[in-house]
């Protein structure tokens, strides 16, 4: 509107013909149309480098919130991994959402604080020179934790020189330093960066960390490759949530206040990864290998003084994960008479050996497992293996219509050394055993151009998210007694148990105390799960809520490897219509007896 006053009115005076003339130019990308005629769904995009280097952020974590309709928002202190909100969808600290960085998965499976932790800390925004993303499970490339969304960040190749001091309000200052230059046939970049931050908590959060990458990469996104070592530390104090009559008995001052202000964390990482992508004849090759290493200590007292009115509830989350892994795929394309197909086959395997557990602590001190509170503390030895093929046709029947077929089959298998199995035992059971489950998930989608500039998407697909292995290998003495109707004993009598065969064998199944008889395990999705909720808990109810975690928890029954998750959404580009069908809870799991 400014533009066109100024040029009506250019007739009239040459000043402001000048002015108009002065204007600069303004480049306006919409990355998302050079998708149409190759997107699966509407819900898939790119975030472009230009709008990655114009977006303010202070926090790793608000990088992807360039994804639209992605919220990453954080509790607890600077040092955990973000809170991620998608669609409506509470996605945990990552559970839902498939994220890698220059090719390395950043999820963690069985993870001391919650299932597919996802630590961005290590991640410095200047570097990220594309973000891809897509929403829904319909993606045959896209497998755990990504039911919900996924994201993909890729590292630039070069950077201009640089050095960079902030400073700004709460405590934060950040020193960044960046370079590249040309070395043999390639180039080598490096960047480092010094960050401190309080936050407003009254017991500042005092995080300190650092960052550490150095690359070298020769060729194109087409043919090359890359390698990339990187190092992140942090030390940080953190300020939990707190009972609302903590603060009006004085307790507190208000609520940016602590009732244990040694909660904190050190968190530490060290990656080495590789990238290659080559044509091979017609087709193009791209291939990734990565070796993590990963430590993390989380100090957290949810509940206070409610299990240890001595102590006090704190509790140290820790594990030492080396994870090693990687992915090939290629892309072919097929003509077949006058039909265009574009064919794509990967695959990908991931093994992580780690030490993980919880102990109780005091002001970061851990203190000596107690017998009567036995599922208070976990010690396991995991080694996870997971794999993953699979193979998608894109086909051009006609100038308008446009299909999108996959098939994925997921597998992964894993092994738990419960290192505390006879004081667990002493609750009637242990975390120990193995665990071996595959997912087959067909993908599929219906694409109708209407126009050069609107196409029309129907897509469904099945989906997932692994489960803590902890769960699916652990053998538990269940309260709730045998429930089905053959064992009548077991309707009058619901306290009584399910218990371990007196063989002593962990993976053995277990006998109902009442009947003798074997429950049989079901693989369908176990939701509905229960524990006290926090924050009823921290004043003084016993209200109970639906949750993923089990953290304190001893009662909950052993979990599928794979919780499955199935969508259906009808779309149209550029504007999008969902309808969707929600993941309900499963209903209650039911141990028919053999």
């Amino acid at each position: 509107m400014l533009a066109s006053a100024l040029l009506s009115g250019a007739g009239c005076s040459p000043v402001l013909a000048q002015q108009v003339a002065a204007l600069d130019e303004i480049v306006v990308a919409a990355e998302r149309l050079t998708l149409l005629g190759s997107a699966t769904t509407a819900s898939e995009g790119v975030v472009a480098d230009q709008e990655l280097q114009l977006a303010p952020e202070y926090r790793p974590g608000q990088t992807l919130e360039t994804v639209p309709g992605l919220i990453v928002t954080l509790h607890s202190g600077e040092g955990k991994a973000n809170q991620f909100l998608l669609r409506g969808y509470n996605l945990d600290h990552g559970t839902d959402l498939d994220t890698t960085v220059d090719g390395m998965p950043v999820n963690e499976p069985t993870h001391a604080h919650g299932q597919g932790y996802t630590d961005l800390n290590f991640l410095m925004p200047e570097l990220a020179d594309e973000i891809t993303y897509t929403k829904g499970p319909y993606y045959a490339s896209v497998g755990d934790f990504g039911a919900v969304g996924s994201v993909r960040v890729s590292y630039r190749d070069t950077i201009a020189d640089q050095v960079s001091l902030t400073a700004g309000t709460l405590g934060f200052q950040r020193v960044f330093s960046a370079g590249s230059e040309a070395l043999g046939d390639g180039r080598l970049l490096a960047a480092g960066e010094v960050q401190h931050y309080d936050g407003p908590f009254v017991t500042p959060d005092d995080a300190r960390k650092e960052n550490l990458v150095l690359r070298y990469s020769d060729g194109n996104a087409r043919d090359g490759y890359s390698v990339t070592g990187m190092y992140y530390h942090q030390l940080w104090t953190n300020t939990t949530d707190i009972p609302l009559r903590a603060i009006s008995e004085g307790l507190a001052p208000d609520r940016f206040g602590t009732l244990d202000p040694s909660d904190g964390g050190r968190a530490q990482r060290a990656s080495l990864a590789a990238n290659y992508q080559a044509t091979a004849g017609t087709g193009q090759l791209r291939a990734s290998a990565f070796f993590i290493y990963n430590e993390l200590h989380l100090f957290n007292d949810f509940t206070h003084f409610l299990v240890d009115p001595v102590h006090g509830d704190q509790e140290d989350q820790f594990e030492n994960r080396r994870a090693i892994g990687g992915a090939v795929s290629y892309a072919l394309p097929l003509q077949l008479g006058s039909v265009r197909n574009d064919v794509s086959l990967g695959g990908l395997m991931r093994y992580d050996d780690l030490g993980v557990g919880r102990f109780a602590s005091e002001d970061q001190n851990p203190l000596p497992p107690q017998p009567d509170l036995p599922s208070y503390s976990n010690d396991d030895q995991v080694y996870l293996y997971s794999g993953a093929v699979y193979l998608q046709a894109d086909t051009q029947w006609t100038p308008t219509l446009r299909t999108v077929l996959g098939l994925r089959d997921d597998y992964q298998h894993g092994t738990d050394v419960d290192y505390l199995a006879a004081l667990h035992e002493l609750a009637g059971y242990t975390n120990g055993g193995t665990a071996a489950q595959s997912l087959v998930q067909p993908k599929g989608s219906l694409i109708y151009a209407a126009s050069d500039s609107l196409e029309l998407y129907l897509a469904a697909g099945r989906g997932f998210h692994s489960a803590d292995l902890r769960e699916s290998t652990r053998t538990k003495a269940w309260t709730w007694g045998c429930p089905t109707r053959r064992c009548s004993r077991a309707r009058r009598d619901r306290k009584r148990a399910f218990a371990p065969p007196s063989t002593g064998d962990s993976r053995s199944r277990l006998l109902c105390t009442i009947c003798g008889s074997k429950p049989r395990r079901s693989l369908i999705r176990m939701s509905g799960r229960t524990r006290p909720d926090r924050r009823a808990v921290a004043t003084g109810t016993r209200s109970m809520s639906p949750t993923r975690s089990t953290r304190r928890s001893s009662s909950t029954p052993a979990t599928p490897v794979i919780t499955r998750a199935s969508r259906i959404h009808l779309m149209m580009a550029p504007a999008i219509l969902a309808i969707t069908s929600p993941m309900r809870p499963s209903p209650p799991v039911r141990w028919p007896c053999t």
